[in-house]
Order: structure tokens, then sequence, then C-alpha cells
């Protein structure tokens, strides 16, 4: 079980530090410093020396840091900090959308992020996954391409990151550790430099990438397949192998998890285009549906962002689940009815299982006696709506406790 200090002891150089999931599949220490010189930090009590992940820059006058860690480390210090690190993965927690718009008013009261993630932490979990779109105040020369996010010198900047991302998760970011999938507000020309600096599981490049290429995290109950959905264009499919997933699922009886910041499927409201419609079934992933038709074996469930609810979707024809949780803090969708979505037809398919709550929160899931439970939890932590789902994938209400 990981170690909760209250809060992160300020220092004369550290900004802040965490621990993530790299595309290596095991986990690093990332550290930003005001200063060229890096921080003392010891594992497992040996003092290691650190690499310069990017150096500063006039749009990002901070230095960042990282260092592999040794598969089965338990204890990292960082400035005096001592961090416990889980050696099993049983409780997961989903956050997703988390940033704020300018026109949203970013305020606490009009944007909990900062009361989520806290809520988070007090549920001590193993592992937290954020799905994407950390950061909506954008500096870009294409308005076009990031509309409405543009707030005077906050952008894609040290500045915008800070306020945005980094002063909210101030007593949450180094206790628990992360991975971070990326979102379209990352993808070239909005927020892409100040995610390939601080959270991109590969290495720093300071060339644009439009896609980074797919990799797994095995943890002990599950395996992750991270698949980045942030670029998405006419020549998505010259991007995207046919076997670039397939390949990932490991010979393993354990069940395996997509984490992709566009959902396969999802609900959002579309009166604007379709007058009397008030609802269409978003379907930007077209093909990769099809890489993924028929869903290898392990393939038990999608975790993605990028509508601003909490979603459940099942087809009829597959085992696997679409969980959507982008509900993390920016503007939430238009609300809703609860009909209509049960037994509608999405690319010649019923729609099974259904659910969308538009509300702010978070999920968090436990795995349990071989199966995982989901919660969907609201800013206060309490649960609004709870399944599991196990071997058999028979998404089943679960008793709120």
């Amino acid at each position: 079980m990981t170690n909760f200090p209250n809060s992160l002891p300020a220092t004369q150089n550290c900004e802040t530090f965490w621990v993530q999931f790299d595309s290596t599949g095991n986990l690093c220490l990332r550290i930003i410093t005001k200063e060229e010189v890096a921080p003392h930090v010891m594992v497992e009590q040996v003092p290691v020396s650190l690499i310069q992940r990017a150096a500063p820059t006039a749009s990002f006058p901070v230095t960042i840091w990282e260092m592999p860690l040794p598969i089965g480390v338990e204890t990292v210090e960082v400035e005096g900090v001592e961090l416990s690190l889980p050696t099993s993965f049983k409780k997961i927690a989903f956050i997703g959308d988390t940033g704020c718009r300018p026109n949203q008013g970013c305020d606490p009261s009009q944007w909990p992020f900062q009361q989520i993630a806290e809520r988070i932490l007090a549920d001590k979990p193993d592992l937290i996954i954020h799905l994407g779109d950390y950061i909506y105040r954008h500096q870009y020369a294409q308005q076009k391409s990031c509309p409405l996010h543009i707030h005077f010198d906050e952008g894609d900047n040290w500045l915008g990151w800070q306020k945005e991302f980094f002063a909210p998760l101030a007593n949450v970011l180094p206790f628990i550790p992360w991975t971070f999938i990326r979102g379209n507000q990352e993808s070239h020309p909005c927020a892409s430099e100040g995610w390939r600096r601080f959270l991109d599981g590969y290495p720093y490049h300071e060339e644009e990438v439009d896609y980074d290429a797919p990799y797994v995290i095995a943890l002990d109950k599950v395996n992750l397949i991270v698949h980045d959905s942030s670029y998405i264009a006419s020549d998505y499919q010259q991007i995207l192998p046919e076997d670039h997933l397939k390949h990932l699922i490991l010979p393993s009886s354990k069940p395996a998890w997509l984490l992709t910041h566009r959902p396969l499927w999802g609900i959002v409201n579309d009166q604007k285009h379709n007058e009397g419609t008030p609802l269409i079934i978003l379907n930007e992933h077209g093909t990769l549906q099809h890489f993924l038709k028929p869903f290898p074996g392990t393939l038990t469930a999608i975790f993605s962002g990028h509508i601003h609810a909490f979603e459940i979707i099942k087809l009829s024809s597959s085992a696997v689940y679409q969980f959507v949780i982008g509900n993390g803090g920016v503007a939430l969708e238009e609300d809703r009815p609860p009909e209509v979505l049960r037994n509608t037809c999405l690319e010649d398919q019923r729609i099974e299982e259904a659910l969308a709550l538009v509300i702010f929160g978070y999920g968090l899931a436990e795995h349990n006696g071989g199966e995982w439970k989901l919660a969907f939890k609201d800013t206060k932590g309490e649960i609004i709506e709870a399944f599991s789902w196990g071997a058999q994938s028979s998404l089943v209400a679960a008793d709120h406790p």
C-alpha cells in the first residue's frame, strides 16, 4: 500500500515529482526543478543519479529529470520525502478531461479538478490512470485547430501547465503512481510540447510527433494497453498498422484493458447538427473498430475520456465494455435523457448495455475474488453507480456500500 504524506514539503529547487509507467511498461521517476541542478534522490536508501529529460527554454523555464526505477522497488526518497510504492495493483482510479476552458470559469466551484483529485487520494488507490486532456488554455498559431482556448499568456508553456495541471495536483501527484494517456488537447498544435516534456511515456523529443506507438503495462491482475488516439485525421489508417494492437494482447490468462482517449463508442448530444435527434453515437474510431473485430479474447474493457460524462456501452455481439470517464473538471456535456440508448443499433449491432451520467467525478476499479468492480463516484467520493464484471464479462449492478 502506498504511503500518503499530508502534503509535499516545499524545497528550494524542486517544483514537484511523480512516479509513472513509461513505454517500457515499467515505473520511472520524474522531477521538475527550478534550476538545472539535479535533486537528491535515493532508491531503497541508495543514492542514485538522474537523467536530464528536458532542458529549460523560454516557454518552459524548468528542468525535467527522470530515472527508470528497478523492477520491484518499494521505496523512493526525493529531497527527504519518502514514498512507498505498491507491490500489487488491485485498486485503480480513473480520471479524464481535467483541464479548464477559460470560458467556463476556473475557480473550484466551477472547476472541481483539485477536489476530485484529493478525493481519489483519500481512496488510497495503487494507481491513477489519467485518460487525457490536461490543459485547454493553448497558445497556438492555428486557431481553428484548438478553438476557444486562448487565454493570454497561459497556454502550452510552464505557466499554463502549472495552473491547469500541476498546481491542482500539488498534494496528490507525488504520492500515487500514474499512467498518462495522450488526449486530443495534447496533439499538435495544441499542448503537445508540454505533453512531450512532462508526461509522455516515451523519451523526450523536440520534434512534433502526431502518433506514439502503443505499449503494454503488465500488472499483476490486468494488462493495460496504452494507445494514442489523440490524432485522428484522414490518414489515420495509414498511421495504424492493422495488427498494431492485436500483437500487444499478451499470451496470458489475465484480462486486458485498452486505454485510449477517444472512445470507440460514446453517446453525445448533437442537436445542433441533427435536428430532432437529441442523441447520436460518437463513432470516431472506425479504423480501430475494424482492427478489433473480433476482439482479442482477453480484452474485456476499453477505458476512455473525451466525452465529458460517465458512460458505459456494450454491444450485443461483444464481451467488451466501453467505459467513458471524461468528467474530471472541464465543462460537462449537456444532459441527456436516460431512455433512447438501449437497443439502439450501432455498426449493425444492438447496444445491449448503456448508461450515461452527466456529473463531475471519477472512476475506481477494485479487484476482488477474480472480478473487477467499477464505481462511478462524484466530487465528494460518494458512489453514484457501481458495477462488476469478471471472467464472463457480465455487467451486474453492484451493491452500494
